[in-house]
Parts: C-alpha cells; sequence; structure tokens
C-alpha cells in the first residue's frame, strides 16, 4: 500500500497520486493513479480518468510533460521543446543520437596543433575564426516552444525566467567584457540588417520577437551573446584570421562565468542538452570562415568540400551561416560533430581540415595561372581600376569586384593587406546600411562607390 501511496499521476506523470483505482483487463487487475488536479480535469471535460490514464500511458516515451513536445513534432522540426525531452522521450533521442554518432566522421585524424610554418600557409586562405557555445537553462522550454506558449503563459512565470536570463547573461560578462544588450523587438529592419552583415546575429535571431543579443564595445567586437536564438544562449567569439585557440580561450572563460550564474541543463552522459540534438555534447561549433575564388572558378570546391567531409566529419555553409548561400567566394567550415571531440581538439580538428583546404586552393590557384595566366591577370587589375574610378557601382558588381581584388591581393600584385581589404567590405556593409534606407537606388550606387573609392584609395 506504502508503494502505491508513493506512484506519480499516471495523466501528468508529474504530480504525486492522490487517487488509486483499480479495473480489471484481460483478466488481470490493473490499477490507475491520478493526482487530484488531472482526476477532476477530466471529470470536468466530461471524460472517464481511465480512459485519459491509458491515453498518456500510450504516450509515454513519445511525448514530454515538460513542455508538451511530441516525437511527431521532433520528426517534422527536427528540434526537441526542452531540456526534459531527452529524459521523457529518451528511446527518441537515443536513436537520434545513435544515429549522429555512427555517421560522425573524423574518429581516425590524428590530432596535432599546426605548426608555425603550417599557419602561415594557411593564414592567407583563412578570413576569420569563430567559437560558438549552445547552452540551455534547465526547466526552460527551448524559444521555439517558449514562443508557441507565449500567448497563454509567457506573461507568466516563463517571462520572469526570460528576463532572468538576459539579466544574468549580461551579468556574466563582467571582468571578461564590455558590453551592451540590444533587443530584436526594439531594431528595424536596416539595424538588423547590419548586425547580420557583420555576424553579429544569425537570420534566426533577427526573425524572433523574444530574441535579444549582448555586443561587446568597440569598433570591431569579438565578443557577442545571442539569447533566445535556436537555444538559450549562443556565445560566440569572432577573431581576425587564423585564431580558434584564442577565440576558445576567450569564450571558455564566459562560460565558465556563466555557468556559475544559471542552472545550465546538462546531463553526465549526454553533455550539454540543446534544441537540437546535433549539437548535444560540448554544444561547441569552432568554425573558420574561408575565401576560396580558385576553387569555384576550375569547379573543384565541391569535391573539395566532399572529401574534407568524409575525412574529418566537417560541415560547409554560406557567408551567412546556417541556410545561406555563398558571397565574396567566402565559405565557412566548422566541424559536424560534437560528441566525439573536447573543446581543444575540436579546435585542432578545424584547423587541420583548414589546412588541406588551403593546400587544395593554392594547387587551383597555381593551374588558373597555369592556364589563363593573362586572361586572370588582366581581370583583376581591371577589377582594381573600377573600384578606384567608378562613379557608382552596383551591390552584385562590387562583390564581384571586390573579390578578384582579394585574389590579387593573395597573388602579390596589390600592397594590400587581406585584413584591410577585409575591413573595406565590412567598414562600407556598416556605413551603407546606416545611410541606403534613406537614397534612390541611384543614389545608393553612386554612394556606394564613393565609399569603396575613399577606403581603397587611403590603403
Amino acid at each position: 500500500m506504502r508503494h502505491e501511496k508513493m506512484r506519480l499521476c499516471d495523466i501528468c506523470r508529474e504530480r504525486r497520486a492522490e487517487r488509486m483505482e483499480t479495473v480489471v483487463e484481460n483478466g488481470a487487475s490493473v490499477t490507475y493513479a491520478y493526482c487530484e488536479a488531472c482526476y477532476r480535469r477530466a471529470l470536468a471535460a466530461g471524460m472517464d480518468p481511465i480512459a485519459v490514464a491509458r491515453q498518456s500511458i500510450a504516450r509515454i516515451g513519445l511525448e514530454c510533460p515538460s513542455c508538451g513536445c511530441t516525437a511527431e513534432e521532433f520528426e517534422a522540426r527536427y528540434l526537441f521543446g526542452c531540456p526534459d525531452c531527452y529524459r521523457h522521450m529518451n528511446g527518441v533521442a537515443g536513436r537520434e543520437l545513435a544515429r549522429l554518432r555512427q555517421g560522425a566522421g573524423g574518429s581516425d585524424v590524428v590530432l596535432d596543433e599546426l605548426t608555425n610554418e603550417q599557419r602561415g600557409r594557411v593564414r592567407d586562405y583563412v578570413v576569420s575564426s569563430r567559437v560558438r557555445l549552445a547552452r540551455n537553462i534547465e526547466g526552460l522550454p527551448f524559444p521555439r516552444k517558449l514562443e508557441q506558449l507565449a500567448e497563454e503563459r509567457l506573461a507568466g512565470r516563463y517571462a520572469v525566467a526570460v528576463d532572468g536570463l538576459r539579466r544574468e547573461a549580461v551579468l556574466a560578462a563582467k571582468g571578461i567584457f564590455d558590453g551592451d544588450i540590444y533587443y530584436m523587438a526594439e531594431l528595424d529592419a536596416l539595424q538588423k540588417a547590419m548586425l547580420l552583415e557583420r555576424h553579429i546575429i544569425s537570420l534566426p535571431l533577427a526573425k524572433s520577437d523574444l530574441g535579444a543579443v549582448i555586443i561587446e564595445r568597440g569598433d570591431r567586437p569579438e565578443m557577442s551573446i545571442m539569447l533566445c536564438e535556436e537555444d538559450h544562449i549562443r556565445a560566440q567569439c569572432v577573431r581576425q584570421g587564423l585564431d580558434l585557440a584564442g577565440a576558445y580561450a576567450r569564450l571558455k572563460k564566459y562560460d565558465e562565468a556563466l555557468g556559475r550564474r544559471l542552472p545550465i541543463a546538462y546531463d553526465s552522459g549526454l553533455g550539454y542538452l540543446t534544441a537540437c540534438p546535433t549539437n548535444v555534447g560540448t554544444g561547441m561549433r569552432a568554425s573558420v570562415m574561408m575565401f576560396l575564388p580558385a576553387l569555384k572558378c576550375t569547379g573543384r570546391l565541391e569535391d573539395a568540400f566532399d572529401e574534407l567531409r568524409e575525412r574529418f566529419g566537417i560541415t560547409v555553409r554560406g557567408f551567412f551561416g546556417e541556410g545561406s548561400e555563398a558571397a565574396y567566394d567566402m565559405y565557412q567550415m566548422s566541424n559536424a560533430d560534437t560528441i566525439l571531440f573536447g573543446g581543444e581538439d575540436t579546435v585542432r580538428l578545424v584547423e587541420s581540415a583548414a589546412m588541406e583546404l588551403a593546400a587544395m586552393e593554392s594547387d587551383a590557384t597555381r593551374e588558373l595561372l597555369r592556364t589563363s595566366e593573362t586572361k586572370l591577370l588582366d581581370r583583376i587589375q581591371r577589377s582594381y581600376g573600377t573600384l578606384l574610378h567608378a562613379h557608382t557601382l552596383e551591390s552584385d558588381e562590387m562583390f564581384e569586384l571586390l573579390t578578384d581584388v582579394r585574389l590579387g591581393v593573395r597573388l602579390g600584385l596589390f600592397k594590400i593587406l587581406p585584413e584591410q581589404l577585409d575591413g573595406i567590405l565590412d567598414d562600407l556593409a556598416t556605413a551603407f546600411e546606416i545611410i541606403g534606407d534613406d537614397l534612390s537606388a541611384e543614389r545608393r550606387g553612386v554612394r556606394r562607390a564613393q565609399i569603396v573609392r575613399e577606403r581603397l584609395g587611403a590603403i
């Protein structure tokens, strides 16, 4: 009898059962247990509590009582609803994580740190390095589910939880970096576009009414903390050139401070619990932005990506991240697996893949020079001249010309550092987005050309 009193309610599976009801099913006695709230709710709805309990029992392992997420919903969206989903739907989560582990590549890669000589060879091909950590709060639905629950529940305890999340995320930065918080609901389309151009926020965050971002102060912020994107917290550090180790070291300090202030969702067997199971484990993505015009021009780009996916288990995305296209012949390359390797090993994995891709790009560049050197150099010089003297520039034309000039920088045709040219693009995007809404299409082209002439001529 004491055992029965300790049972949980068969309907909600959260509260202690206060009522028992025994019936005979298929010749055997079966006892159903209810908490008072679920029992009364079933009767008020004109339903038999036994039928409701049977339905709930049949759904064990297929839905999460904490947030209401179901196995069918997960299969449709490939996102869980809260950290508790991993426990309540452990069969669904376990099968998916097993599949991810089986498909993970790079397990046989030797993860040695790059030598200074190797770093020097890779440096000309890597524009920037980024490390991102995904973290979530125990007991709080993931942002997607929060938005679904907003009308009926967010005004209550979830609103308090989100406010607390924002406050503690800001306080965790103290002593690590000075930053300001900006709320997506208060930014206009132009301001969001500027932050997207500079890779400070993502496309999903820009579309989130709950979203906010903490940005390090300064002209070239390295640290930015996205709040209520796909996960509750996505902290990232972006550094110029090849410096994943430096980015990770700085981000790790913030992560440790965050963990002292907030109850981070973590499982001793799985690691950090995330909205998407592809991030479970370390919750870490280390990526490099690489400039690859020669591989693209020679048609070798996809073959190169396929080889690196198989050897290193990496993934490749466009200029603005997941779901975006390449621009300026730049591509993000990052680790696909977050379970197999720890933080430092993930850094070494991506750096090793970058070294291989840089060697492929170097070979493709030599092929271009061997087969069409005169045509290639003439095109680069003409592009440089156009940027220096054009009266008007369309956006697509500008990107194409800047791509040619950056290749010329690599070939030593111009006394410009790669980061200086990248800075022109960054400054142009920032300045133009601020003023662009007030100009006609014709005047925007004129203003765009003027900014490029001034920045390029000053180098």
